[in-house]
């Protein structure tokens, strides 16, 4: 037991520290997502904002009739543009610490500082990039509802009408949670749909969990041939009774813009009377929807 205080017949109680380890287990933290579904944009330019410009209309195609002539037949598109702005703004941390318990631990505090700081932007953007997820106009499933595997079927229907061919390169995005529901189903084996899809090949891989760090260690197999990854990172929507998932097309339907990401600079500084090093982290960034069609929430049941 850390600083245990033993005592004898007639003696004066005594501390013996615990020693320290000089590996720092470090705090706990959700494993990145964004970087899979977002399309990272730096910006080095002037100002604090981008514009995405976007082309809602499509040219149409006329067919010639008999005696027609090509600027008889031409019957101009009129191109309408939207245009999707990322605004950037700068998120900023800072952690202390005395000298003197710097230089008198075990472990590299020159190192860990900086390393917690990052871990804590990155968590940060992370939030930020899928507070997005939820807000997409198309949706699937209803609030205080289990998530169930109609819900995510019904997203793929729904995506595939609206981004057209580029819903092939889509990814579920999902709460912990909503996994958790439509795993419950599947080892069930009952309930809609079930049945056609356990014969799928790629059946048992949603229950396969990646190996690795980042947003490897966030993926959690396919299921309907998508690829399905999970965080906590996922917005609560309807006053905190629903988590907001989503299946959407990645660099298409949002986007991150930033000038810098996890600069960190040291200061050294006297604190009341006592030496202390202090780390300050900041990171300027901006996080936009791009293409409302690339993307279908899906909110359900919080609990």
């Amino acid at each position: 037991m850390a600083n245990e205080t033993h005592s004898g017949s007639g003696s004066v109680g005594y501390s013996i520290p615990a020693p320290a380890d000089a590996m720092v287990t470090a705090e706990i933290r959700e494993a990145m997502v964004s970087p899979v579904f977002a399309r990272m944009v730096a910006f080095n330019e002037p100002g604090i904002a981008k514009i995405f410009p976007r082309i809602t209309t499509a040219a149409s195609v006329n067919t010639l009739a008999a005696g027609d002539t090509e600027e008889d037949a031409a019957t101009p598109t009129t191109i309408v543009l939207t245009n999707p702005t990322a605004t950037m703004a700068v998120k900023t941390a800072a952690v202390r610490q005395s000298k003197l318990s710097i230089e008198g631990a075990a472990a590299n505090w020159e190192a860990e500082m900086p390393a917690m700081l990052g871990r804590a932007l990155a968590e940060k953007m992370d939030i930020d990039v899928c507070d997005l997820l939820g807000g997409f106009s198309n949706t699937v499933g209803s609030t205080g509802v289990d998530c169930s595997l109609e819900n995510l079927r019904a997203a793929h229907v729904l995506l595939r009408r609206t981004a057209k061919g580029s819903a092939e390169q889509a990814v579920y995005v999902l709460h912990p949670q909503q996994i958790g529901d439509v795993e419950a189903v599947l080892a069930s084996g009952s309930g809609a749909g079930v049945s056609a899809l356990v014969s799928r090949p790629d059946f048992l891989s949603l229950y396969g969990q990646g190996a690795g760090t980042g947003a490897l260690s966030a993926y959690r197999g396919h299921l309907f041939g998508i690829p399905v990854f999970q965080t906590t990172n996922v917005p609560d929507e309807n006053t905190i009774d629903d988590h907001g998932g989503a299946l959407l097309v990645p660099g298409q339907a949002i986007a991150l813009l930033y000038k810098w990401l996890g600069r960190i600079e040291r200061g050294d500084q006297a604190v009341n009377l006592a030496s202390a090093i202090t780390w300050f982290a900041s990171s300027c960034y901006g996080a936009v929807e791009l293409d409302d069609n690339k993307g279908v929430s899906i909110i359900t049941d919080h609990v």
